[in-house]
């Protein structure tokens, strides 16, 4: 994200001169002794101000792994590979060294703000001190008392006014773990995706991150991990709902100055997690027999995937970038009930069920659900994604798994 305001990248921040010997030196917004044209001074002069749009320091330093005081700087360079430090022009000073990582203020607009991810989300994001304007359906409040503007998408837009100075929207709203119509997946998950991106371009927003699915892919035709290109047609309303914003955002942002990226998450998990991971837990809770060790899916942290969402915001590449975001690991329905027992402070599970039982049993699901895909397939078919384009492209790296997460939260995910 460039930094905003009059201040070019390179471009010298003194307004007047030193004398020798260390004397005082004048700089916009800041006279004192404080800062020198050596660049040896180091703490603002009496009454500093920080230049317009300058980067804050982040209040952590890796080489000491303390906390640091900081002040705004004024970045000429991107920090080094390690993010041990950056070369940096104070804008009390010139050329001293930050041993911070830095952090660009950026202003949020978040849709979807109460649901799963986007709870965490906004979470992170006031956590890190960025600016945040929220979103939801019904405008209830978030769990730190945070107020959200009700927005139901199925019938408006945000104001123009309400885009007006937003860095990035993150556009998290959809239909996803109920029933809907075909109609209303389309109106909800593809038309105003479409409708968001378009205002979000107008009023100059420079990124727009989607939440897609990896449902928009489509069914997997053969077992080994898919990458971004690996399509097939999707073969429920949701999936094809996603598929139709993918495609819609194509069209309508290809080749303008807005960052847009698709992001494809595989399952999610995390505490309060809902869907197929929440009849799993609820049924290990209630005595589930130890499952067959068949099949396997990728998966991805919910606080992962919003640090990686915030990265993508922060990017300042116009054009459409498409990832999958999955934890890297394989995950076999065997797996997640050893996992979720352990969280549950119970003992290993028993394999008790035979496998011919585990068939019978999806059959008898299948006669009770509308579900188009079969109860086995859920279970135990093969569904996995590759992250390597993330890895390759941005250097990113997820910090959790499944089994990790657990243990952190001490919670079924």
């Amino acid at each position: 994200m460039r930094p905003r305001g009059d201040a070019p990248a390179g471009a010298g921040i003194a307004t007047g001169s030193a004398s020798g010997g260390g004397g005082e030196y004048q700089y916009r917004g800041c006279v004192g002794t404080g800062g020198r044209a050596d660049g040896s001074g180091s703490v603002p002069g009496r009454g500093y101000c920080p230049l317009p749009g300058s980067i804050r320091a982040f209040h952590h330093c890796r080489a000491t792994g303390r906390g640091e005081r900081c002040w705004p700087i004024d970045a000429r360079e991107e920090p080094g590979a390690d993010n041990t430090g950056l070369r940096a022009a104070h804008p009390y000073h010139v050329g001293a060294y930050a041993p911070f990582f830095i952090h660009p203020g950026v202003k949020y607009l978040v849709t979807g703000a109460t649901g799963f991810i986007g709870v965490e989300l906004c979470r992170q994001i006031m956590q890190a001190g960025d600016e945040l304007s929220a979103c939801s359906a019904s405008g209830r409040l978030l769990p730190d008392g945070t107020a959200t503007r009700a927005l139901d998408l199925r019938g408006e837009q945000p104001d123009s006014h309400a885009l007006v100075g937003i860095d990035a929207v993150v556009h998290l709203a959809g239909i996803a773990h109920r029933s809907a119509g075909a109609q209303e997946y389309e109106l909800v998950n593809h038309q105003a995706t479409v409708a968001l991106a378009r205002r979000a371009a107008e009023a100059g927003v420079g990124a727009f991150v989607f939440l897609s699915s990896v449902k928009a892919m489509g069914p997997a035709i053969t077992d080994q991990p898919r990458a971004e290109s690996q399509c097939s047609l999707p073969d429920d309303a949701y999936g094809r709902s996603k598929r139709d914003a993918e495609r819609a955002l194509i069209d309508e942002c290809s080749g303008g100055p807005m960052s847009v990226t698709i992001l494809r998450p595989a399952l999610v998990y995390g505490e309060g997690a809902r869907g197929n991971l929440a009849l799993l837990s609820r049924a290990v809770a209630n005595g589930l027999p130890r499952p067959p060790a068949d099949g396997g899916r990728s998966m991805i942290d919910r606080g992962d995937l919003c640090r990686l969402i915030r990265l993508l915001a922060a990017r300042d590449e116009p054009g459409i970038h498409t990832y999958i975001a999955a934890d890297g690991e394989v995950y076999s329905t065997r797996r997640i009930y050893d996992a979720l027992r352990g969280a549950m402070g119970l003992p290993p599970g028993r394999n008790w069920c035979p496998r011919w039982g585990w068939r019978l049993g999806c059959g008898l699901l299948d006669l009770m659900s509308s579900n188009p895909e079969p109860a086995w397939q859920r279970l135990f078919g093969v569904e996995t994604y590759s992250s390597e384009a993330l890895r390759r492209e941005l250097g990113w790296q997820p910090r959790q798994t499944l089994e990790k997460a657990l243990r952190g939260s001490g919670e079924p995910a």
